[in-house]
């Protein structure tokens, strides 16, 4: 049975207002969601950034400005520090963060040093492909563990101090699960 044409129009016609009459039961508007990042992780530690490295943290990030006094050393990845100095920085709890195109080549320097051998329990030395961009190495026990992130483009500032948060909050709780 079809429908004369002139009510198909008025049936037709009328369906845009019935589905916009609905509407007057929803909010008038909502809250525009600002998801703003807090670095809980971050907010509670001391971190040092090296001169050489171009990340801002906010203000709510404790800087400290030397190495001695730092959580969280963040590093270029090309940096001139010794492996003795690196060791010195993980023995003392601390977590070294090297950013850029050669921080997987620093950290693998470091790591077949003699000191380093010394120091830590490695259990091997493993590369990742592709290089990271960030990599994070800290003790948990007698062991040393890396933490490695890469990103498809060159990462922003707040998707690195994002990925340091997140790495701090998982090294923290690795350590913890140690004892």
């Amino acid at each position: 049975m079809a429908l004369p044409r002139r009510r198909f129009l008025r049936t037709a016609g009328t369906l845009p207002f019935v589905a916009l009459a609905g509407c007057s039961s929803l909010p008038e508007s909502t809250a525009p969601t600002t998801d703003t990042p807090t670095y809980e992780r971050l907010r509670n530690i001391a971190v040092y950034v090296d001169d050489d490295v171009g990340v801002s943290f906010p203000e709510a990030v404790p800087r400290v400005s030397a190495p001695t006094n730092a959580d969280l050393l963040v590093l270029h990845g090309n940096a001139s520090v010794s492996a003795e100095t690196a060791v010195s920085w993980l023995a003392d709890d601390r977590a070294v963060a090297l950013l850029g195109e050669r921080a997987q080549e620093t950290w693998t320097d470091w790591a077949r040093t003699e000191e380093f051998q010394n120091a830590f329990d490695t259990r091997g030395l493993g590369e990742a492909n592709p290089a990271p961009q960030l990599l994070v190495g800290a003790t948990v026990g007698l062991r040393v563990t890396t933490y490695r992130k890469t990103w498809e483009d060159q990462p922003a500032n707040g998707d690195i101090v994002a990925a340091l948060d997140e790495t701090m909050d998982d090294l923290e709780t690795e350590r913890s699960e140690e004892g």
